[in-house]
């Protein structure tokens, strides 16, 4: 079983509350697969959420899911740091 944590921000035209459900889809599609550490939900242009994710303990987990590559070049070189050093790998919510 995999420890994960699902980081996921809106676009400016995203309901959140369907972001929401569509986690929600996810999670169920997981099954035993995998142990949900934390979701980090971010409005657009927000980072609140990012911040609070990068200051978990990242080495207890073995995937990040993000909703899409992340546009804003700092937080995205961050995230692949962050991945090195951790352990972790990321992947597309999507995938």
């Amino acid at each position: 079983m995999a420890n994960v944590a699902i980081y996921y921000r809106l676009t400016k035209s995203e309901d959140t509350g369907q972001v929401i459900q569509y986690i929600n889809e996810k999670i169920h599609k997981f099954g035993d697969q995998h142990l949900i550490k934390g979701v980090f939900v971010d409005d657009h242009k927000d980072r609140s959420q990012l911040n609070e994710l990068v200051n978990q303990p990242l080495h207890e987990i073995d995937k990040l899911f993000i909703s899409e590559e992340i546009d804003d070049e700092f937080d995205w070189k961050l995230l692949n740091e962050l991945a090195k050093t951790e352990g972790f790998t990321i992947h597309l919510l999507s995938e």
